[in-house]
């Protein structure tokens, strides 16, 4: 997976998490076409996009260099919206793990001193 295409998923799937959950949350999900010709409605968001956003700069930077062209990175964020969608139908379809699992793999307990 190139660098661009993990930054495209991890975008994807920390979108709502990040700092600025309240000022995107509005907005609804970070779109692709953003980083081409379609801006968010909101202005301040819009701003940020284009002035701010590391994925939509380096999408449209590698864009502009003739690296991709618009119906790659397309294709890629359709893949990574499947692969994650995916992942979470997974994780929810998946059983709880039992109790006793829940140190499994933990190698150090206790407070730090």
């Amino acid at each position: 997976m190139a660098a661009w295409e993990w930054q495209l998923m991890h975008k994807r799937f920390t979108w709502f998490c990040t700092s600025i959950r309240a000022f995107v949350e509005p907005c609804g999900e970070w779109q692709i076409a953003w980083a081409f010709d379609q801006k968010p409605e909101r202005a301040d968001l819009a701003a940020w996009i284009n002035q701010s956003d590391p994925l939509s700069l380096y999408i449209r930077k590698l864009v502009e260099t003739g690296s991709l062209d618009r119906a790659q990175v397309e294709a890629t964020d359709k893949r990574v919206r499947e692969e994650i969608a995916g992942a979470a139908r997974f994780a929810l379809d998946s059983p709880y793990p039992v109790p006793a699992d829940a140190y499994r793999h933990v190698y150090a307990m206790g407070e730090r001193g």
